[in-house]
């Protein structure tokens, strides 16, 4: 995360001092992710940041051969008894997450 903080890529969430030791972070007083220990927003943060350092500067080099067959990135099947689906979604963008109310009715 500094190493994005000093390139400019966010706004400061980082104080580190003049030896580059850090000594404060504003994600601090957040939560971890269960025992990752990591917070969800520096998860995002990184997500991102490899989002927009490897895959948009390379896109041309990573990207299908034919644009039809980009895949889906994330999404929700819930699966009856008999194989029938109660419930699909696909998501829309980064941290989409499903309706869970709906999801709950539909099963």
């Amino acid at each position: 995360i500094v190493q994005g903080q000093e390139a400019g890529r966010w706004p400061t969430i980082i104080d580190v001092d003049e030896d580059g030791s850090v000594m404060a972070n504003k994600f601090d007083n957040t939560p971890l992710v269960s025992a990752w220990g990591i917070r969800p927003f520096e998860l995002a943060t990184l997500r991102l940041q490899n989002l927009i350092g490897v895959q948009g500067k390379n896109w041309n080099e990573l990207k299908p051969a034919d644009e039809r067959c980009l895949t889906q990135l994330g999404g929700c099947v819930v699966v009856g008894e008999g194989g029938q689906a109660l419930y699909s979604w696909l998501d829309r963008g980064l941290c989409d997450v499903p309706d869970f109310d709906d999801l709950l009715e539909r099963i």
